[in-house]
């Protein structure tokens, strides 16, 4: 029998192995935007480029965020920044599918977009539920 998670990780390898992709964030700008959010515990959706699903984060520590990398702890396993195709944070927690812990105040996204964009050069899209930045470009 086939392992359907294996099916669908080789199609994605298949339908990505001829788009060029070009990054838009180094290894430092992407600790500055995670250690913002951390500091604010705002929970986001995270896309790696060589994963079919989106992982939804609660929120992370900053501990989390190494030098090159996410540790095993905030998406399960090491992540390198290389690998993170976008984030999108919500503009409503509340009424996004990331669960907050209960008795934590809600983060004020509108106060953490400013001190990410005041960061310089951040590739930020704002759709009409949450707020996007991109890790690469084709």
């Amino acid at each position: 029998m086939i392992n359907s998670s294996f099916l669908l990780n080789r199609y994605v390898e298949e339908e990505w192995k001829d788009i060029k992709m070009y990054p838009l964030l180094n290894n430092t700008k992407w600790r500055e935007i995670l250690t913002v959010l951390a500091e604010n515990e705002v929970g986001f959706v995270v896309k790696l480029i060589d994963q079919p699903i989106e992982k939804c984060l609660e929120y992370i520590d900053c501990f989390e965020i190494e030098e090159n990398r996410l540790a095993d702890g905030a998406i399960g396993v090491p992540t390198e920044y290389s690998k993170i195709q976008l984030i999108q944070i919500p503009k409503n927690p509340k009424s996004s599918h990331i669960e907050y812990i209960q008795g934590r105040s809600t983060p004020d996204i509108s106060s953490v977009i400013n001190r990410i964009v005041q960061l310089g050069k951040i590739p930020l899209e704002e759709y009409d539920t949450y707020y996007e930045i991109q890790g690469y470009t084709t």
